[in-house]
């Protein structure tokens, strides 16, 4: 049996054709040659909105399994391209429908329109726009609506019972991007330390939105196929924030809910493969890769050179991460976690036959093997290690993680299931599972909420609404 896609393909072409050739000729048989072609014209154009909302529901049918895919994408661009050149068709012959009506019945009287045809008239010009842009307006709106008022009303932790997805937003698109197939999928979720910002990071972008509200207040652009892999960060109150954007860095004043620019080094001398801020916002660390590996630190507030610490080479290491307050950097393969003191550049720990490793906010350090139902978390402090028996799996990547501020919360994605465990008490406290895959996750700093990318374009957005007792 067809899929309903292509049955709407055609009978939504024919449809299209039959209906619009019926007003028209209806209307031109009565003297009404004008408005006829009009009114059949705007009836077309009601089934290109259709068309177009009913082929963006389904979207969803056209990414496979395991996850978000270029192949299914181009699909996704070709339906809507076939659907445009159907209408595009029915439109054609609409028109030479419309020349032949108009000749045949060229012997009738031109007749001015009577007050009803002319409410007709005009609804069917405010139905055409409708159709095309007031749908999703209409959808997009009721959704960001229903997000905003369950995010205000979000009291409770994540801990205290379960959670469920209190709504769901489309992440902005463009057609251009689905026609020719290209992947928009969020790589990178950061949320500041206020939960006042949060940012997407794309192949080709990064947005900085603000919370309660949902808004999306700036775009950032690069020219960079390794924009995917560029670093951005948030100050430890939330008030300003740190991009690598064109070989350049840029600090901006997140203050009076207003994006601005601070200052600015220029001169694309930096391959960034990490940066962040001090716990005391002074300083803004960079883990430089321009002509050798070195830790770069800038003061926060004027931009000016404060020092270099030269590390040692890290070739074939595919993660150089700092942690969480930037005292530390992580590097490390499929076959070696290296620690380093950034202050120093010296080597403080090293873990062999580990797959990945992420730093806590509290700088200790989950390891995992994702072949093998366990891992460990270590104290940075004192040394210990504690094993913590969870089955990750190998399909997710490590970026596809998230830990809570207090270090109790470990968060992870395996395609279509998000879990939540109590790193405290090695325990799973909830499962979540999701229509589409996931791509990327955070939770915000107070535990509350949970915010998840999916392969559909979509952010959701979970917590637990509950009564409080």
């Amino acid at each position: 049996m067809p899929s309903p896609i292509i049955l709407f393909l055609c009978v939504g072409t024919i449809a299209n054709v039959l209906v619009s050739a019926q007003i028209t000729r209806a209307l031109m048989v009565r003297g009404y040659r004008i408005p006829g072609f009009v009114l059949g014209l705007s009836a077309s154009v009601i089934f290109l909105g259709l068309g177009q909302f009913f082929i963006a529901q389904d979207y969803r049918s056209f990414f496979s399994e395991n996850g978000h895919c270029g192949t299914c994408c181009e699909l996704c661009g070709l339906t809507f391209w076939f659907w445009w050149f159907f209408w595009g068709i029915g439109f054609v012959i609409h028109l030479v429908l419309s020349a032949g009506y108009a000749k045949q019945f060229l012997n009738i009287p031109q007749r001015s329109m009577p007050k009803r045809l002319k409410i007709y008239f005009t609804g069917g010009i405010f139905c055409a726009i409708f159709c095309i842009t007031g749908t999703s307006w209409a959808r997009d709106y009721l959704e960001l609506s229903n997000v905003r008022s369950n995010i205000f009303e979000v009291e409770n932790s994540i801990l205290t019972g379960d959670i469920n997805n209190i709504g769901s937003i489309m992440l902005p698109q463009s057609m251009q991007d689905w026609a020719f197939g290209n992947t928009d999928e969020v790589k990178k979720i950061q949320i500041s330390s206020n939960r006042k910002w949060f940012s997407l990071q794309y192949d080709d972008r990064l947005e900085v939105w603000q919370m309660p509200d949902i808004v999306l207040k700036k775009t950032f652009y690069s020219d960079s196929v390794f924009w995917w892999n560029s670093p951005n960060a948030f100050s430890p109150d939330g008030s300003r924030l740190a991009v690598w954007l064109h070989g350049d860095i840029l600090v901006y004043s997140m203050a009076n809910d207003s994006i601005n620019l601070l200052w600015k080094i220029e001169g694309k001398n930096y391959y960034i493969a990490d940066l962040g801020f001090s716990m005391d916002g002074h300083e803004l660390v960079l883990v430089n890769q321009k002509q050798g590996y070195h830790i770069d630190v800038f003061n926060a507030d004027s931009g000016d050179f404060v020092y270099t610490v030269t590390m040692p080479a890290q070739n074939g290491f595919s993660q150089n991460k700092l942690s969480y307050d930037s005292k530390y950097v992580i590097t490390g393969n499929d076959q070696v976690v290296q620690i380093y003191e950034r202050h120093s550049g010296r080597l403080i720990y090293e873990l062999e036959q580990v797959q990945s490793g992420a730093f806590l906010p509290n700088n200790d350090i989950l390891f995992w093997n994702c072949d093998q139902a366990n891992g460990k978390v270590w104290d940075m402090e004192t040394g210990n290690e504690r094993p913590f028996e969870i089955d990750y799996g190998c399909q997710s990547p490590l970026e596809s993680i998230a830990f809570s501020s207090d270090s109790r919360l470990f968060i992870y994605a395996d395609l279509h299931d998000m879990l939540v465990w109590d790193l405290q008490n090695e325990k799973q406290v909830s499962h979540v599972f999701m229509q589409s895959a996931i791509s990327e996750i955070a939770v915000t700093p107070d535990r509350q909420i949970i915010i998840i990318a999916t392969a559909d374009g979509r952010l959701n957005f979970l917590a637990n609404l509950e009564s409080s007792n």
